[in-house]
């Protein structure tokens, strides 16, 4: 069914096809101009539309860190993800033991350096303490002294940083060196870390490159994710036409892959550089994509509105002829066809504004007119809103 006047408290009344089709005149309302331009520019019937190439609003192509085997692969080809899943993880049991080796070499260098920090600032000061802690010291080492006992003499709150994940028994218990083996310890967890491979956002998975089992080596590609929603359309507008589109303007779009389908979505940015070659601008449109059907690198046809005008009297683009280079119409009265010129004013594909001529309210032919004469009889057969209701 095709409406042929929209808008509150206008009733649209349609004959079927035999022996003609009237439409009766809407209250004023708003035209929608729309780009590109069609009837504006004198072409019949409707206006070409832009063509363009859809693209995902995020997509970014994965890669492997660090060499290794693929352990994990619990995502396919297609699958959703979230941010932060898992996408991808090696064999790491040898990074996990230099994780060991370094944090037990980090223990001893930290143990190292407390000791000696302790011991250089009492010895500074010659004081007695100083005297009993390094006696202390040498009966830790002698096994006279417990550690504990020891480490309580030489507790000190700036010390805590150091420790962090590390215990004071730890360090006790170790003896050797420290900056150099804190820097070894991080890049250890660091290679660690990039053993698993996460998603960086929520998205599609598409092009995986990897299999379970596989050796790969850092910077193997092992796939692109890909966020559709919502999805986005990137078309060409001339210099000349820039002025006509705005930022939040209804956007209509049809794919191929689903030609029956009308899309809607809004522009959502305009690219504010023109190309000093070919003389366009980008211009963006942003379509809701929740379940995933518009897929990035389609063909779309699309229709943008550019400037509204309000409060204007519409009739049907079909009921609209020339007659002696005149614009006129016929309008129902008393079954019969009457024949009205009319002046008109703004138009696109399906509406013709009428500045005189008719009154909100009066029918109009607006299919089999061509030959029809003034003040024929036409017969209503049935609104088209009836035949919708007996279709099966």
């Amino acid at each position: 069914m095709q409406n042929l006047i929209e808008g509150a408290g206008v009733s649209t009344i349609s004959m079927t096809v035999q022996p003609h089709i009237t439409a009766s005149v809407g209250a004023p309302r708003a035209v929608y101009l729309r780009f590109p331009a069609g009837n504006q520019l004198g072409e019949a019937g409707k206006p070409q539309q832009q063509r363009a190439i859809v693209t995902a609003a995020l997509e970014a192509a994965s890669y492997i860190q660090s060499p290794g085997t693929i352990v994990e692969l619990p995502i396919g080809e297609g699958a959703v993800v979230s941010a932060a899943d898992l996408l991808a993880a090696l064999d790491d049991t040898e990074l996990r033991l230099k994780v060991q080796i370094q944090r037990e070499s980090l223990v001893a260098a930290m143990a190292k350096f407390a000791e000696k920090r302790a011991f250089m600032e009492l010895a500074a000061t010659n004081s007695p303490v100083a005297r009993e802690l390094a006696a202390a010291q040498q009966a830790v080492i002698g096994g006279v002294m417990s550690p504990q006992h020891f480490r309580s003499l030489i507790d000190d709150p700036c010390f805590d940083a150091l420790f962090e994940t590390i215990t004071r028994d730890e360090v006790m218990a170790a003896q050797d060196g420290l900056l150099t083996r804190r820097a070894n310890y991080a890049m250890a967890e660091l290679e660690l870390g990039r053993a698993r491979t996460l998603a960086p956002f929520g998205g599609q998975i598409a092009e995986l490159q990897v299999v379970v089992g596989q050796r790969v080596g850092a910077g193997t590609k092992l796939l692109t994710l890909v966020d559709a929603h919502p999805i986005r359309v990137r078309i060409a507008v001339l210099e000349s036409e820039a002025g006509l589109v705005g930022v939040g303007r209804r956007a209509e779009v049809i794919f191929a892959a689903f030609p029956t389908e009308t899309f809607v979505g809004q522009v959502e940015t305009i690219n504010p550089l023109v190309d000093p070659e070919t003389k366009i601008l980008e211009v963006t449109v942003s379509l809701p994509n929740p379940e995933l059907r518009l897929r990035p690198g389609m063909f779309a046809q699309i229709t943008l509105d550019t400037e509204i005008f309000s409060d204007r009297l519409l009739v049907p683009h079909a009921a609209v002829q020339l007659r002696d280079d005149r614009p006129m119409l016929f309008v129902v009265r008393n079954d019969r066809a009457q024949w009205v010129y009319i002046r008109t004013g703004l138009e696109n594909t399906d509406w013709v504004e009428v500045l005189e001529g008719v009154q909100p309210g009066d029918e109009v032919v607006t299919s089999g007119h061509y030959s029809l004469a003034h003040d024929a009889v036409v017969r209503v057969v049935a609104t088209e809103e009836a035949e919708e209701g007996r279709r099966p």
